[in-house]
């Protein structure tokens, strides 16, 4: 393949080889990433220029968990959620109600988007601590399935909170 011939020459020519391949790892995870992203953001565009009031905004709030809890969450925000002690938590809740705030002000006065800001950072931190707690407890992993249903359910409840948003938006 290209590949093999081209560290092949590096080597030959004394030049850095790499092992497995990591360059090419490094840049196809950030091109999947980036495609997730377009992807995300056309369908959320395609829906909302189609639906009106409450679904947009469920839309674009959908789109914005996406980002938050998937995209953006970084290894730190995912380890403190456990722990009320330590900033993490705290970054990826206030991470969650600014991205909502840039979803709000295309929906609601600058105010409502302030108050649903605090709301949602004080309720997205306790739920992403009463999921961590449990998993604690139980001492479980990803390997085993009741892992899977405190994670259903944390996104349930997550889905849940972006409901009574709108319904306080649409009033």
């Amino acid at each position: 393949s290209m590949l093999r011939s081209e560290k092949s020459a590096a080597g030959s020519r004394g030049g850095a080889s790499f092992e497995g391949n990591e360059i090419i790892k490094m840049s196809s995870e950030r091109v999947v990433f980036y495609l997730a992203v377009l992807i995300a953001a056309v369908v959320s565009i395609l829906v909302s220029s189609i639906a009106a009031g409450p679904i947009a905004l469920l839309v674009w709030l959908i789109f914005k968990h996406f980002l938050c809890d998937y995209l953006l969450q970084t290894g730190a925000m995912l380890r403190d959620k456990a722990n009320l002690g330590r900033i993490g938590g705290y970054l990826h809740g206030g991470l969650h109600a600014v991205g909502s705030g840039i979803v709000l002000v295309f929906f609601a006065p600058w105010w409502l988007a302030l108050v649903i800001m605090g709301a949602e950072f004080v309720v997205h931190v306790l739920l992403d601590w009463g999921k961590a707690q449990w998993v604690q407890r139980l001492n479980i992993t990803e390997a085993n399935p009741r892992f899977w249903h405190l994670f259903g359910l944390d996104q349930w409840l997550h889905a849940l909170t972006y409901l009574v948003i709108a319904l306080v938006v649409f009033r």
